[in-house]
C-alpha cells in the first residue's frame, strides 16, 4: 500500500476509534498471519491484480477462522465496454491487429459473475451473496480519460505493455 494510503487508513482508524482493525502492508499472496486468524478479509479490486486469483483465495482461506468471511469487489468482463470498443477500432485503423489478443486477455481475465463464484467454491468458500452495481464515468475527451488518476493507477500500465 503506498504510504499516503497507509496514512489515510490509519487516520480513519483513529477518527472512528476502531480498536479491532489491523492494517497489513504486504502482498495478499503471502499474508503474515497465522492460520485461522482473521474473522473478515476485505479485498477491493484485489483479484484483478493477480494473474492467478486462486493464489489470493487460497491465502484468504488459510488465514480466515472457520465461519470467517471474504468480502470483495471486482471488475467483471465488459467493464468500460465503450472504451475497449474504441481501443480495438483504433488498433485496427493503425494496422496494429497483432496487439488485439493482449488487449483481449487484459479484459477477459476479469471473469464473469459465475467465474468469480466458481473461484470461491474452488477454494473452499461458500458463495453466499453477490451485489452488482454499475456507474458511469464520463470524461471530456481521451486525454482527460488517460490522465485520470484511476486509469493511471489501474490500467494504463497493462495497456502500454
Amino acid at each position: 500500500m503506498p504510504g499516503h494510503r497507509l496514512i489515510r487508513a490509519s487516520q480513519k482508524i483513529i477518527h472512528y476509534r476502531l480498536k479491532n482493525v489491523e492494517i497489513l502492508d504486504c502482498s495478499a499472496a503471502d499474508i503474515p498471519l497465522p492460520d485461522q486468524h482473521a474473522d473478515l478479509v476485505v479485498s477491493n479490486l484485489g483479484i484483478n491484480n493477480f494473474e492467478d486469483p486462486n493464489t489470493l483465495f487460497r491465502e484468504c482461506y488459510r488465514i480466515l477462522k472457520p465461519g470467517g468471511r471474504l468480502a470483495l469487489t471486482t471488475n467483471l468482463n465488459g467493464y468500460w465496454k465503450l472504451f475497449y470498443d474504441i481501443f480495438y477500432e483504433t488498433l485496427r485503423a493503425l494496422d496494429k491487429q497483432e496487439l488485439i489478443p493482449a488487449l483481449q486477455h487484459e479484459g477477459a481475465h476479469r471473469g464473469t459473475k459465475d467465474a468469480v463464484a466458481a473461484l470461491f467454491a474452488q477454494n473452499g468458500f461458500e458463495f453466499t451473496r453477490c451485489e452488482e452495481e454499475q456507474f458511469d464515468m464520463r470524461f471530456l475527451d481521451g486525454t482527460a480519460f488517460l490522465n485520470h488518476h484511476f486509469v493511471k493507477l489501474g490500467w494504463l500500465g497493462s495497456w502500454m505493455s
